[in-house]
């Protein structure tokens, strides 16, 4: 696993991410949520419409103890892309969003609740040539629609390697 966002809710203490290996030897996300006490409360897993490798990568939780969920996904046309899920506080999966930056490798790895509820992910996306940019993107909390017209593009002429996302309440960190 290897993400854990720890919520101050009474109804979980601790989400954690990351990948298992399915029965056709790929990856899938895996998420578990753990209860105050350790016990599990839920468990989910996802696997994307490549069916090949899904790498999540990082969590956050908001007061309602919905989980979001973002990493990687390999799409069946578009290569490596983003891929963020919400999970209720039951476990049941509400939404599923990918993002395709029109290359072949785009790698979501943070996630954070912005103070207005909306869910903000960023990453790094390949501009189809041989050069990255950061790239973010935020989500309508309810619906996972992408609220802003355009994700928001940082241009940076080579290879982009990103490792966070912070907020005024929590600093999510990708490792």
């Amino acid at each position: 696993m290897t993400g854990v966002q720890t919520c101050a809710l009474p109804i979980c203490n601790a989400v954690v991410v990351g990948e298992s290996t399915s029965i056709d030897g790929f990856t899938d996300y895996s998420v578990v949520s753990y209860a105050a006490n350790g016990e599990t409360r839920w468990r989910g897993r996802f696997d994307g419409s490549a069916q090949f490798m899904d790498e999540a990568r990082a969590v956050a939780t908001d007061p309602a103890g919905n989980s979001y969920i973002t990493g990687t996904s390999y799409g069946t046309e578009t290569g490596a892309d983003f891929q963020t899920l919400k999970y209720d506080a039951d476990g049941n999966l509400v939404w599923s969003i990918g993002y395709d930056g029109g290359g072949t490798q785009d790698e979501a790895v943070a996630v954070a609740v912005a103070n207005d509820g909306s869910i903000v992910v960023t990453g790094t996306a390949s501009d189809g040539q041989s050069n990255s940019d950061y790239v973010t993107v935020r989500y309508a909390q309810q619906s996972g629609f992408v609220q802003t017209p355009t994700p928001q593009r940082v241009p940076i002429g080579g290879t982009a390697v990103l490792r966070g996302i912070f907020n005024s309440t929590h600093a999510i960190l990708y490792q």
